[in-house]
């Protein structure tokens, strides 16, 4: 009868320490989809402002 009982603690022991590790495992992989889209976002940012600054530049060098 023990035995049963401490198989079935175990069983649950396991379960819950998946279940834990699972849920971690889902908000590291929240906090890595978050940066990769800021990141991307940041790097979109600095392409359009050296696009615009290249723009600028042409401008003024066929003015001059």
């Amino acid at each position: 009868m023990w035995l049963i009982a401490d198989i079935l603690q175990e069983a649950i022991a396991e379960e819950q320490r998946m279940a834990a590790k699972y849920a971690n495992d889902i908000e590291i992989a929240k906090a890595q989809r978050d940066f990769e889209l800021k990141n991307a976002s940041f790097d979109q940012e600095v392409q359009t402002k050296k696009a615009q600054s290249e723009l600028a530049y042409a401008l003024q060098v066929c003015t001059v």
